[in-house]
């Protein structure tokens, strides 16, 4: 039996600047494990926890682990293990081992970092520029 396949919707995809300043955290980071969540009595729905260690910050605080939250839906953002990724993140509402519940949207510019060298670049630039001014 043939399932369909559904991918996300995406009403507009930003640009890397506009993505850069409308994200909390901004970053590259390894991914060092990842841990499946069920949904929970306050909302949270299937999903996986990555684990993240983070190699340079760009925008935003935070620890230099960080754990994000991809929804397990067709808008979720899959990463593998030892990969390396450019993550623009949202904080949402809750919060998960103490700490901020970081997302990731898939209609966005995050990706593995050896696929992202303009964002990434970009970014720097951005990173730079944001110590003096924000628009």
């Amino acid at each position: 039996m043939n399932v369909p396949f559904a991918s996300a919707y995406c009403p507009s995809y930003p640009n890397v600047e506009q993505e850069f300043w409308e994200s909390n955290l901004v970053f590259v980071g390894k991914v060092i494990s990842e841990e499946k969540v069920h949904e929970t009595k306050d909302g949270f729905f299937d999903g996986i926890n990555y684990r993240i260690s983070v190699m340079e910050f760009f925008r935003g605080n935070a620890n230099r682990e960080v754990v994000v939250f991809s929804e397990n839906s067709s808008g979720r953002f899959p990463m593998d293990i030892g990969k390396s990724y450019l993550v623009f993140t949202s904080i949402t509402s809750g919060t998960f081992a103490g700490g901020p519940v970081y997302t990731v949207s898939y209609c966005g510019n995050s990706g593995e970092v050896t696929k992202g060298k303009k964002a990434l670049a970009l970014v720097r630039k951005l990173s730079v520029s944001s110590r003096n001014k924000h628009p």
